[in-house]
């Protein structure tokens, strides 16, 4: 589902423009593994399909505004992205196995345009936040044997990542007869802060 809305606030002054978005996509993994049977640990074969859903959320919003010799455009967007049962891909994993994953992009703008005369000064901010992880399903020890089964808890699972920044510059141009004069600066500003615990539960091999 996608739609949008568009029009004016004030005429010729204030314009607006809001959209959004849902997506979903339903996939499967398939298990062919070989388990004990609870009741009499007797080898059987285990066959099901497991759903391994993606959703995708989308939402925007601008603002257009004309203020005298001013132009000033603010936005805001935002995206967030949702795995269901990951980490199910070799055919020997079993549903506990699996681990979700969550992805949030978020990101503010403000374009500010002053015209005076031969000069034209633009100011820009952008502010943005990115943030996503990783949960596995169970939090036991992984058991994995070989031909056979893949269960208790993915280890490659168990990540956060959070990521901001802050871009700020200002543009200065001046028409003078023949000769365009052009300055301005620019700054960036970056924090991360990144944990992985992958491995931290532990992994049983049997061949």
């Amino acid at each position: 589902y996608k739609g949008y809305l568009q029009g004016p606030i004030v005429k010729g002054r204030v314009g607006f423009i809001a959209s959004g978005g849902y997506w979903k996509q339903d996939e499967n993994a398939f298990v062919h593994a070989t388990v004990l049977a609870p009741s009499t640990l007797n080898l059987e074969a285990l066959w099901i399909a497991i759903p391994t859903p993606t959703t995708v959320e989308s939402r925007s919003a601008q603002l257009d505004v004309k203020l005298g010799n001013s132009l000033i455009n603010t936005s805001y967007t935002r995206n967030i992205e949702r795995n269901r049962n990951l980490g199910l891909q070799s055919g020997f994993d079993l549903e506990e196995h699996g681990y979700d994953r969550r992805a949030n992009d978020e990101v503010g703008r403000l374009w500010w345009t002053l015209i005076s005369g031969h000069t034209v000064n633009d100011f820009r901010v952008e502010v943005s936040r990115g943030s996503a992880a990783t949960v596995a399903l169970a939090t036991t020890p992984a058991v994995l044997v070989l031909d056979a089964f893949n269960a208790g808890g993915n280890q490659t699972a168990g990540t956060d990542r959070l990521i901001e920044g802050l871009q700020a510059g200002d543009t200065v141009t001046k028409q003078s007869g023949r000769h365009t004069i052009k300055a301005g600066a620019q700054v960036e500003l970056t924090r991360q802060n990144s944990i992985d615990r992958s491995g931290f539960g532990g992994t049983y091999l049997f061949g």
